[in-house]
């Protein structure tokens, strides 16, 4: 081999190991030869290639630089040719094949991984499209659902290892974070960022300690977990109130971070049962009175009649029931029968001078309320006085009607002043009125019958100690 051969030959090989060594070394950046981490086959197959093909041609450069020195003259020369004529070519081959392998490995690798990310790629699409359409969903159900939903977080978080009474003295400063517009619309506010930032404590369930002690203290003996709790508590204005909610603490590292509630109103189904429990008590009290009514015979009427007053004021928290009649249309009303839990002794009877503002209404019939009867003496001074006297401070009148016609009144007291009565309440008494009506009409009718029975005995009786005074056949005589 001539020396520019040789020249030549070295400076390929240097050129060659350089990039071999700048290929190894952006390799090395690149992080393939860090420890655990181990390269992909297409890639590993190319630097395998390129390593090949470095170590040949560093062989090649040795045998012409170094190996001459140390070599008898021409070995060298030999041995250099023989390792180009017997090494080159399968070098050369198996590096071309490894790198070219390597490439299609690669690029097979780097399409399936295109593919992969695509896939993946559509899927977070997907993914994403899908949060978003449930989050507009959730969004549409918290807004629509009428029960009101809400957030509290605690600033710094309540450790739950702290003492209970701890807790519920943080409980008042938990801040509002997130809520519906129904829980702000129970709030009487606008919008949802114009409670954002409140207090619990602020809260009308808050104000009332005992009731929001009641169930915070549930709250965390639950587990920091409440299903359907009724709450029932009185707000600013002292009117009852009930609520029924839910509550879900989130807690982490053993500190109670935030809550969640959801709740609503429901006062009125509390109203609604109150309403049919007492639309059921009277139904009973009427079912009573009329059973008292029907079995009481003569002799127990009076009994009767009282107890059946009894029932009829305990419905209405009357102390005192009267049934006042009138004896002829004009007449003074006069106390007939009557009930009281505090004085028994009875009433003088009514004339239109003792009430005068009342009289035309108790004889057309008219029924009267008077919750307060400080505030009816503004009209009818004389009425006030003569109640007053009588100890009455709340008075109901509901006539009592036969055919249309009033015979009387029966009349509800108590000593002490009374809410207003509601119009329901005065047609219930309207009904127990007109019980007693028919009682008072059956107890005449009985009455007179036996007066005109009593009468007729009488009569005959009579005529039978006539006819015995008489001689046998003076009749006759007299006749003829």
């Amino acid at each position: 081999m001539s020396l520019p051969a040789t020249t030549t030959m070295l400076v390929l090989d240097v050129t060659v190991i350089g990039l071999v060594l700048a290929m190894i070394g952006m390799s090395w950046s690149l992080g393939i030869f860090r420890k655990w981490r181990i390269p992909r086959t297409g890639r590993f197959l190319m630097i395998a290639g390129v390593a090949v093909t470095g170590l040949f041609h560093l062989a090649d450069l040795l045998l012409i630089t170094v190996m001459p020195p140390l070599l008898p003259a021409g070995k060298a020369l030999t041995l250099t040719t023989e390792l180009h004529r017997l090494f080159r070519w399968p070098v050369s081959l198996v590096s071309l094949t490894m790198i070219s392998t390597g490439v299609v490995i690669e690029a097979y690798l780097r399409e399936r991984l295109e593919s992969h990310l695509h896939r993946a790629e559509s899927r977070v699409i997907n993914a994403q499209d899908a949060i978003i359409e449930s989050e507009m969903r959730y969004r549409s159900l918290v807004e629509q659902t009428p029960d009101s939903l809400y957030c509290f977080e605690f600033t710094p978080p309540l450790p739950i290892e702290s003492s209970i009474d701890d807790q519920l003295d943080r409980s008042y400063d938990a801040v509002l974070v997130q809520c519906n517009q129904a829980f702000a619309k129970s709030l009487e506010a606008q919008t949802v960022q114009d409670i954002v930032g409140m207090r619990f404590g602020e809260m009308d369930s808050a104000l009332d300690r005992e009731s929001h002690t009641r169930l915070f203290t549930e709250f965390i003996e639950q587990g920091y977990r409440l299903v359907d709790y009724e709450l029932k508590y009185s707000g600013p204005d002292g009117e009852p109130r009930a609520l029924q909610l839910s509550l879900s603490g989130v807690i982490r590292n053993g500190e109670l971070r935030r809550f969640w509630g959801a709740e609503r109103n429901v006062i009125r189904e509390h109203e609604t049962k109150a309403a049919l429990a007492t639309r059921m008590h009277f139904h009973q009290i009427v079912a009573g009175i009329t059973s008292l009514l029907l079995m009481a015979d003569n002799d127990e009427t009076d009994r009767a009649m009282k107890r059946c007053l009894q029932q009829a004021g305990h419905y209405v928290q009357a102390s005192r029931v009267s049934i006042m009649c009138f004896a002829q249309s004009g007449h003074p009303a006069r106390e007939r029968y009557s009930w009281s839990k505090l004085d028994d002794s009875p009433w003088p009877a009514w004339s239109q001078y003792d009430i005068p503002w009342m009289w035309p209404k108790l004889s057309h019939g008219e029924p009267i309320g008077v919750a307060n009867v400080s505030k009816f003496s503004l009209v009818a001074n004389q009425d006030a006085r003569s109640l007053t006297q009588l100890g009455v401070q709340a008075v109901i009148t509901v006539p009592l009607l036969v055919a249309g016609k009033s015979i009387g009144a029966c009349v509800f007291t108590d000593s002490t002043c009374h809410p207003e009565w509601s119009a329901q309440e005065i047609d219930d008494l309207k009904v127990i009125a007109n019980l007693f009506a028919g009682k008072l009409v059956q107890i005449d009718s009985t009455r007179a019958l036996d007066e005109a029975l009593s009468k007729l005995h009488v009569a005959k009786s009579r005529l039978d100690a006539e006819n015995d005074v008489l001689p046998d056949g003076s009749w006759k005589s007299v006749i003829s």
